[in-house]
């Protein structure tokens, strides 16, 4: 038996079948956008923590895209950048934050260098830390801000019998306004429907070119607990675009909402309230596969999500994450001194631990999920 509570006999079974029925390149396909964005976003972030540490000025030794051996490389300054073979993320390296030893060796590892990471005042060093998961929020925004301005919000299928059928809304309907705010996202709708306090919602779609303006009255739904009015809202693309500023500011607004979603979630799954539903490589694999399958949008939106969910993720407060090096910088601050090597060296072997159990639970729960619906 697995950990994980899967028979071997019936792993091996659904993994056999799974390889006699697999597509090579479809998978060779999904595994190139799975690298791809993977890379594109640990490479966004890292970009965060080089820009300012540059703006503070650190000296930078290196900045590189990719792990591995280095296919370009070019020095600027005392910076040099790289392209490196495995282009699974990338990384930053400033004098102050390793040691002595694995710095190149033109490199200055003195440690009176008023240039070291480590030499910097805390609010450099916070921003320094904190500038990768602000970079993947940016991210986020712009990836909405695209999709917002391609996009259009319909009504999709409509529930026979429903306030919404009742109405007289019909399926292909354009939503202008629903309780007197403008339609640019999913949410804007599904925001005035359940908000509306059982009150009658005045909705504007557009239809054949023309505007019409309906009351629905929503009725509570006991299982999902909110109020719903019938319909599938759908997303699907616009003949015209949005004005840049109105797309970036809906886009804002949008990955804010998510922000605020996953942090619930991650509090209710802290405290033991909703079981702990986690998506390791395996999961965020099969997902890249999935959404880019669904067509540019659904691709871009996931991407962007999961760009919020890296750049959230990283600020736990768990050694060896950037929400790590933030809490080692609060206690500094605090005391009037930084931890003593060892203590550090501790708790990032603590939060590596941590780091590797939960990557070993994800797993399980991809595999499980996988096993269990016959998809590996």
């Amino acid at each position: 038996m697995f950990e994980f509570g899967i028979p071997l006999a019936t792993f091996l079974q659904h993994l056999s079948g799974w390889l006699a029925a697999v597509d090579l390149w479809g998978t060779v396909q999904n595994l190139l956008r799975f690298v791809v964005v993977l890379g594109v976003l640990i490479s966004v972030h890292e970009l965060g923590h080089f820009l300012v540490a540059k703006w503070s000025r650190v000296r930078v030794h290196e900045f590189a895209i990719g792990f591995g051996p280095a296919l370009l490389k070019k020095r600027i300054g005392e910076t040099l950048y790289a392209v490196r073979a495995l282009p699974l993320g990338g990384f930053v390296r400033m004098a102050g934050m390793e040691p002595a030893e694995n710095l190149p060796a033109e490199a200055d590892p003195a440690e009176d260098d008023p240039r070291a990471f480590h030499r910097r005042p805390i609010p450099y060093r916070f921003a320094i830390i904190a500038a990768g998961p602000v970079m993947n929020l940016l991210l986020a925004v712009i990836l909405n801000a695209v999709v917002i301005s391609m996009v259009v919000v319909t009504v999709g299928n409509v529930i026979p019998g429903s306030p919404a059928a009742e109405a007289g809304l019909m399926p292909g309907d354009r939503f202008v306004s629903v309780a007197g705010r403008g339609v640019i996202t999913l949410d804007h709708v599904l925001s005035g429907i359940q908000e509306s306090e059982g009150e009658p919602v005045r909705i504007v779609v557009e239809r054949d070119g023309e505007r019409h303006v309906v009351l629905v009255q929503p009725e509570f739904d006991a299982e999902q607990g909110v109020p719903m009015i019938g319909i599938e809202v759908m997303m699907r693309h616009g003949d015209e675009r949005r004005p840049l500023l109105e797309s970036l500011r809906a886009g804002a607004e949008q990955t804010w909402e998510s922000i605020v979603a996953l942090v619930k979630t991650l509090y209710l799954t802290i405290t033991g309230q909703v079981p702990a539903d986690l998506a390791g490589p395996l999961g965020i694999y099969q997902m890249t596969g999935t959404f880019a399958r669904g067509g540019t949008i659904a691709f871009l939106s996931f991407v962007a999500a999961l760009s919020i969910s890296l750049g959230i993720l990283n600020l736990l407060p768990i050694p060896v994450l950037d929400g790590g090096g933030l809490l080692l910088l609060a206690i500094e601050a605090v005391r009037g001194k930084p931890l003593s090597p060892e203590a550090r060296g501790t708790a990032q072997l603590i939060g590596l631990s941590l780091l590797l159990l939960l990557l070993l639970y994800a797993t399980f729960q991809d595999l499980s999920r996988f096993v269990g619906s016959g998809a590996l």
